[in-house]
């Protein structure tokens, strides 16, 4: 495909100049009938070359347009892509607005700017609701749709049907060193370490939940993205890395328009466990 554009653009560079060169001999000359010739050749490959970008502009121009939003991380990346390309495939002129934050994405889909997202039911419910209780996973789902959509107008389409929690994690080497085989095996090395978690990690419910449980005290704590982490804990002196085992909330905003039930698309939430539970 390389070589074929290749060799195409250099035909056509060709074209051009021998096209140039003729209207300079039709002026010296000062021939009409060159210069009319010259003149439409020019107009004829001009409007082979512009042809496909407007037949695209004007599809586009006819398909309803979505804007998918997506936070700072490759999993979002990755799942906005994905969604894009759904709603291409559905009829849809797909546009992808990357690298918001949490709060700023959530505001752009209730104010307009953004039509849909994928989010998570522990964010939602701890950064949006600001509540700190943990009534279960079907009941933060359930309380979490009917306050997005009595607040905001935000419809949830439901779960994706896999789940995310967040995990410490520390290299095979490390834990046979250390005879790590758990949190509370954890707690006497932490002085030691440095740990590193995606960008929201530490200012989550959850961490400050965990730090006050087990009276972890590490010597460090960086921030960092989730793609980077899981290669961090390979070096010093990253050593732990609190990592998202990844999950998915959609959401739709009811004032733009009806959700295109040709998609298919889902949401997905975030067990809010209990620190029991990690």
């Amino acid at each position: 495909a390389v070589i074929i554009g290749c060799v195409a653009a250099a035909a056509l560079a060709i074209v051009l100049d021998a096209l140039i060169r003729l209207v300079e001999v039709a002026v010296s000359r000062r021939s009409r009938p060159l210069g009319i010739t010259a003149a439409v050749a020019l107009l004829v490959v001009l409007a082979a070359g512009l042809t496909p970008v407007m037949s695209k502009s004007l599809a586009a121009g006819k398909r309803p347009k979505v804007i998918v939003g997506a936070k700072t991380f490759t999993e979002q990346f990755i799942l906005t892509e994905l969604i894009s390309n759904r709603l291409q495939q559905g009829g849809f002129d797909a546009e992808s607005k990357t690298n918001m934050g949490s709060t700023i994405l959530f505001n752009a889909l209730t104010q307009g700017t953004v039509d849909c997202y994928v989010d998570y039911s522990g964010t939602i419910w701890a950064n949006i609701m600001h509540r700190e209780d943990s009534p279960g996973a079907q009941e933060v789902l359930k309380q979490m749709t009917a306050f997005l959509k009595q607040k905001d107008g935000v419809v949830c389409l439901g779960a994706l049907g896999f789940e995310n929690t967040y995990a410490l994690a520390v290299t095979h080497k490390l834990a046979q060193e250390k005879n790590i085989h758990s949190i509370e095996d954890l707690v006497p090395y932490a002085p030691q370490l440095t740990a590193a978690g995606d960008y929201e990690f530490f200012a989550r419910p959850e961490w400050q939940s965990l730090v006050d449980t087990y009276g972890l005290q590490f010597k460090d704590k960086r921030s960092m993205d989730a793609a980077l982490m899981a290669k961090s804990t390979l070096y010093r002196p990253i050593r732990l890395t609190g990592g998202s085992l990844t999950t998915i909330l959609w959401f739709w905003t009811i004032r733009r328009r009806p959700f295109p039930h040709t998609t298919r698309l889902y949401c997905c939430r975030l067990r809010r466990q209990r620190i029991s539970g990690w």
